[in-house]
């Protein structure tokens, strides 16, 4: 043999040897296969911590309806959104970060199974494996992504009967292994109104001043806004709300119906959203108002409109069901408008049901508006009627907009005004010097050359009207009743002692003249020579404080105007960011919060309940009012027989008689009158002419 043969079978020995031992190595330290309890106590995600998730998505199912309910919310274009909800906004931050905080350190418990039927049992059935048969034993599925890659992807089942709670049944999707896995800070709602901003108006309710219902709605049928009443309330000095129109005396505000209304406009919940056509969109958020729309874009808009219960005339929105407005002290004026009802499923009130048309829907589609408005109002039948067994719940169209009033803010600040600075007084001219006319008395009548023959032309006038007073009348000429006839023939009852002790009253009134007016000019002398005579006011040192004042009020005014402003400034921008939320959205309420708003007047007021010890003493001056018959005085008694005495001298013509005989007198003169005119002379009687009265009286 050759030594190269002999290495060979040598090199292949060794080879054997070598297998050989790897072979028995290998089977002496080969451990027991792993069991199914390998994993517990290990994370199910341990390089999840810093992990940039981008996106989630809920998959729950409905035993009721056998659908799956997809949610999903992602973060798009710098914003979250939910593109299950035609990517409505999501402000949820915290509540998404909560939920990829509560996976982070998730760690599995004890062991509960693996089969198909450990997981029906658990609950950890795949929602959205289409394969499985049957409702239940489905669990809500919870995916992370980062990108389009998961990175958390786990299937929650029910609460388990632990006694130290918060434990559930839990496994990976894709891995049929079931754990016992505590999660007590993992709570994921799929319910559109968590996700999104819980407070719609973003108001506050103490910064409310007034409040208006205005209960118009369209008459469809008419084609014409009915309107029914409008109902005012406003905060009056002291923060408390008044009912314009309101009666204090038999009614009262009804402060229960006026806190749930604050109380839903403070903590507005909106329960589902739909996107309005771009058209509508542009119009809203224009400045003026005024766009350039196509045609597609305005029968879209219109259209649109007509489902949600709202329609455009005189240039201005109108609702179906009326409106309200809220105004607070920022000077921002909610303005609500209520539209179409409508009934569905959580799921149809959030997003809309399948069958509803797109906001965008083409011309071609519009064609058949009638008849799509006839199965609609057939549907929304049939939706009431299925309402009643709890399956569907009643909701409504919302539409939001905000203005800006400057009034709500409270009145401007005023500018003060500057004072004129003094001017040189110009000197006295010839004459100025003398007394004025002020000075002297009153009662002096030298200085009127007039004032001796005035009161004999009032003396003699007086005499004239006393003698034809006295005058008796002619045959056959009745007197025309004067004013004093009349309140000689009125009742004495009327005749009251105030009545007749109102002249003494009058008499001591500064206007009238008394036995010491001649005394006055002597007292004010020695008033005046009592009091220390005030010293000159110099103009230029009044200019000088009147215009520091002015400086300091300048200065507050300024202030103030710079803090008006800056509360127009504020109140303006808040509008505008209002604005830009509420333009693209249709809004969905609830019946209940509809109900809260739209409230009548009547429901507002209640009947006024009398103050205690007010209505007996109501009842007791009724009766005191009842008995107060006052009896007549003996001076009330001579009276009478007096004036029925004086009646008796000078008759009087009874008053039914009386205007047919003055008619008869005024038209004997008048004819009278007429003939003297036609012969030249004075068409006044010689009866009335002074000369014949004062030949008479003599």
């Amino acid at each position: 043999m050759s030594s190269h043969m002999l290495r060979t079978l040598v090199f292949a020995g060794i080879a054997v040897v070598c297998v050989a031992g790897a072979v028995l190595t290998n089977t002496v330290t080969r451990g027991k296969p792993l069991d199914d309890t390998a994993l517990v106590g290990q994370e199910f995600f341990p390089d999840l911590e810093g992990a940039d998730v981008t996106a989630l998505q809920v998959a729950t199912y409905d035993e009721d309806s056998a659908d799956v309910n997809l949610f999903k919310v992602e973060f798009s274009d710098g914003l979250w959104r939910i593109p299950s909800h035609h990517d409505y906004p999501a402000d949820g931050e915290e509540l998404l970060a909560k939920t990829a905080a509560s996976v982070v350190g998730l760690t599995r418990g004890a062991f509960a199974g693996k089969t198909e039927a450990d997981q029906r049992r658990t609950s950890t059935l795949d929602p959205l494996d289409e394969s499985i048969t049957g409702t239940e034993g489905r669990g809500d599925r919870i995916t992370l992504f980062r990108g389009n890659t998961p990175v958390v992807d786990l299937i929650v089942g029910e609460r388990t009967d632990d006694k130290a709670g918060d434990v559930y049944y839990v496994r990976e999707a894709g891995d049929p292994k079931i754990y016992r896995t505590r999660m007590s800070e993992l709570k994921v709602s799929t319910k559109f109104a968590d996700w999104i901003e819980s407070d719609l108006l973003q108001l506050d309710r103490n910064k409310l001043v007034e409040m208006t219902i205005d209960r118009y709605h369209i008459d469809e049928q008419q084609g014409a806004i009915i309107g029914e009443e409008v109902t005012e309330l406003k905060k009056n000095d002291e923060n408390k709300w008044e009912l314009v129109g309101l009666d204090a005396e038999t009614e009262e505000l009804k402060t229960s119906a006026v806190t749930a209304m604050t109380s839903a406009l403070d903590d507005m919940k909106i329960v589902g959203v739909r996107p309005k056509p771009s058209g509508l969109v542009k119009l809203l958020t224009s400045e003026d108002g005024r766009v350039s729309l196509s045609d597609i874009e305005i029968i879209q808009m219109r259209n649109s409109m007509s489902r949600a219960g709202f329609v455009i005339a005189q240039q201005q929105i109108y609702s179906n069901e009326g409106e309200f407005r809220a105004g607070t002290n920022e000077g921002v004026v909610y303005q609500l408008r209520f539209g179409e009802v409508f009934t569905g499923s959580d799921v149809e009130i959030e997003v809309g049901s399948s069958a509803e048309p797109d906001a965008e829907e083409t011309d071609a589609e519009s064609a058949d508006e009638g008849a799509d408005e006839t199965q609609n109002d057939a549907e929304s039948q049939d939706d009431s009627e299925s309402s009643d067994d709890g399956s569907a719940k009643r909701s409504r169209y919302l539409l939001v907009m905000a203005q800006f009033d400057e009034s709500l803010l409270g009145d401007a600040p005023q500018p003060p005004v500057k004072p004129e600075p003094p001017g040189e007084e110009p000197e006295p001219e010839a004459g100025e010097d003398e007394p004025a006319e002020s000075d002297t008395p009153a009662n002096d009548d030298s200085s009127n050359p007039d004032a001796g023959e005035k009161p004999a032309e009032e003396s003699s006038e007086n005499e004239d009207a006393q003698q034809e007073e006295n005058a008796e009348p002619e045959s056959g000429d009745e007197p025309a009743a004067t004013e004093d006839d009349e309140s000689e023939n009125d009742p004495p009852a009327e005749e009251t002692p105030e009545a007749e002790e109102k002249p003494e009253a009058d008499s001591s009134d500064g206007d009238a003249p008394s036995d010491d007016a001649g005394d006055d000019p002597e007292d004010a002398a020695e008033d005046a020579a009592e009091k220390p005579a005030e010293e000159p006011v110099d103009p230029q040192e009044a200019y000088k404080e009147a215009l520091a004042a002015y400086e300091d009020d300048l200065a507050k005014y300024e202030a103030d105007k710079a803090a008006f402003d800056e509360k127009v400034k504020q109140g303006r921008e808040q509008v505008a960011e209002l604005n830009r939320r509420f333009a693209a959205w249709y809004y969905v309420i609830s019946a209940e919060l509809f109900d809260d708003l739209h409230v009548a007047r009547a429901d507002l007021v209640e009947a006024k309940e009398p103050a205690e010890g007010e209505e007996g003493a109501a009842e007791t001056e009724g009766d005191e009012t009842g008995d107060a018959t006052p009896e007549p005085d003996a001076e009330d008694d001579t009276k009478s027989e007096a004036d029925a005495d004086e009646s008796a001298d000078d008759p009087q013509p009874a008053s039914e008689d009386q205007p047919a005989d003055e008619d008869k007198a005024a038209d004997e003169s008048t004819s009278e009158a007429e003939k003297n005119a036609e012969d030249g002379g004075d068409p006044k009687s010689e009866a009335d002419s002074p000369s014949e009265a004062d030949d008479t009286a003599e």
